[in-house]
């Protein structure tokens, strides 16, 4: 059977490789995959990769270095072009990004931030729905299934974590509705709400207030540090931080900084006129920073 099979010239396993296979290997390897070379010599995947390490060859193929072109992924160029193509194909979006191997979610995603417009009118165009009203942000938008309950994946991401980590409170974090941080005081179009008694101390979510990404990160970090417990700590961090702020003003010779800080009863903070973010915590900081000339 085998002289036979040898005959036809049928590729036998087991067989020893010849000098003219190990010539062919060494000047393929490097240049072809091993699957390549697998069909080429008619020898097993297996048996290829054991031959080329015995060799000493290498097995990894050389590959050109291609410049990846303009828009290779949801910018807003390749984003476009998409939509055009979107307009003339004949199927849904979904079918559309099966395709075209295309990621459905980020695809949408990039779409509504690059030409919200066009996105509200293909989706009123092509769905038999109702109006709805979001779940999240209030505004109205044509589903395209019966399950969608807002106007876009940002708000429904907002909207899973509101109902999962906030109680459905998140909107109305102090500072969230005007878009302004509640520590630096700049306007952000992304803010997040933070628990100012932490999630674990206000399971009812009634102390927050709306944070930049930055402040809400130095928050977090600020909060589990030991040197934080005293005045003396925060007067070595503002000093520190000022000294690396100002530490190039010739006019200067230092930075002084005093900290006081008072913790609050119930019963001082229902009596004081303190504002809103004072009164959903019981501690208070004042804080002095003067330049010494």
């Amino acid at each position: 059977m085998w002289e036979r099979l040898r005959a036809i010239g049928h590729p036998l396993r087991g067989c020893r490789w010849t000098s003219d296979e190990h010539a062919r290997l060494r000047e393929m390897a490097g240049e072809y995959s091993i699957t390549q070379i697998a069909h080429e010599l008619g020898r097993p995947y297996g048996s290829v990769a054991d031959k080329i390490s015995v060799m000493g060859l290498s097995g990894l193929r050389k590959r050109e270095k291609i410049a990846l072109p303009r828009g290779a992924g949801f910018d807003k160029q390749t984003t476009l072009h998409r939509i055009r193509e979107l307009e003339k194909y004949p199927g849904s979006v979904r079918q559309y990004a099966r395709a075209n191997s295309i990621r459905l979610d980020p695809f949408i995603k990039a779409i509504q931030r690059h030409n919200m417009d066009w996105w509200n009118g293909y989706v009123r165009k092509n769905s038999d729905l109702p109006v709805e009203k979001c779940a999240y942000c209030g505004a109205e938008f044509y589903p395209m299934t019966k399950k969608q309950k807002t106007c876009s994946r940002r708000c429904q991401a907002h909207h899973r974590t509101d109902q999962q980590y906030f109680g459905g409170k998140r909107k109305g974090a102090i500072g969230m509705a005007e878009g302004v941080c509640q520590l630096c005081g700049q306007a952000k179009k992304s803010l997040s709400a933070h628990h100012m008694r932490g999630k674990e101390n206000d399971p009812e979510n009634e102390a927050l207030i709306a944070l930049c990404a930055g402040c809400h990160r130095v928050v977090g970090i600020l909060a589990g540090l030991k040197f934080t417990d005293t005045a003396e700590g925060w007067e070595a961090l503002i000093n520190l931080a000022m000294i690396l702020k100002v530490g190039n003003r010739k006019d200067l010779g230092g930075v002084h900084t005093c900290v006081d800080i008072e913790l609050l009863t119930p019963d001082e903070v229902a009596e004081s006129d303190m504002d809103e973010v004072c009164e959903a915590t019981p501690e208070r900081a004042e804080i002095r920073v003067e330049e010494l000339t």
